[in-house]
């Protein structure tokens, strides 16, 4: 029992942790948009820390694009960039900068993205069923995480907590500017414990909403992005939704039908 108290102290003065550092702009290819965006590329690495503290750059496990049009997050290969730009900047310009050979590396999925705006009806059916589910499939592991414990706190929950200290701050300064044991005092002291709990419990509600909103306001809008152009059916939906349910991954449960479906209309 010791020595387990003590490997679990170790962990928390030192060990290894995932971090995250946004190392600016690029431009690649889209695969919600279909086609070459500004890109936020971001190198997740696993660090080495000393009581929470990072230590060195840590080791690469992985390089991410979010589009600047979606909000995707994607693979992205961060070492054929020629450059990585500080500031955000128009696409052709990134291009130049950054990957002036984007239009040769992605001109299959270029011509395919033409081809459904200009001829749909080019697409054989096993090309359209892969690109219906597509949108379905990037967005499948992300609703995995957020509804696995996953999120992160968002704005909401980062107001609601500094508000609660801020409130309890100044309550903690007037108990003891306030006159000893006077009703002002009392009063205060009272509200200490319920400013707290009600901040909490407040917060709390907001992550739980995390989730739900994850899936409304970014999931949905950006696979309505990738489905519209090739004017889906509800049937078809539906059955990539239940696909979905039968093998046991979350975004076919919830993805609600008649959200996207109100969506691409």
């Amino acid at each position: 029992m010791v020595f387990a108290f003590t490997e679990y102290l170790m962990l928390l003065i030192t060990g290894n942790s995932y971090s995250e550092k946004r190392l600016g702009y690029a431009a690649d290819y889209c695969p919600i948009c279909r086609a070459l965006s500004p890109v936020l590329v971001t190198r997740i690495a696993n660090t080495s820390h000393l009581y929470f503290v990072p230590i060195g750059t840590g080791k690469t496990l992985a390089f991410t694009g979010k589009c600047h049009h979606c909000q995707t997050i994607f693979p992205v290969e961060a070492m054929r960039y020629d450059e990585i730009m500080k500031h955000p900047a128009e696409v052709n310009a990134l291009i130049h900068c950054t990957l002036p050979d984007a239009r040769s590396i992605y001109s299959d999925e270029l011509k395919l993205a033409d081809r459904i705006v200009k001829q749909p009806a080019s697409l054989s059916q096993s090309e359209r069923d892969q690109l219906l589910e597509e949108p379905f499939l990037i967005y499948r592991e992300r609703i995995e995480s957020v509804f696995g414990g996953g999120s992160k706190l968002d704005k909401s929950c980062g107001m609601i907590a500094i508000g609660t200290t801020l409130l309890i701050v100044l309550l903690t300064y007037a108990c003891f500017f306030f006159e000893k044991d006077s009703v002002i005092q009392q009063r205060c002291i009272i509200l200490i414990p319920f400013v707290l709990t009600l901040g909490c419990f407040t917060c709390l509600i907001q992550y739980a909403r995390i989730p739900g909103k994850f899936v409304k306001q970014r999931a949905i809008p950006a696979m309505v992005r990738s489905l519209k152009p090739l004017n889906p059916s509800k049937g078809e939906l539906n059955s990539i939704l239940g696909k979905l349910r039968r093998s046991g991954d979350k975004i076919g449960k919830k993805v609600k039908i008649d959200h996207l479906w109100n969506a691409l209309q």
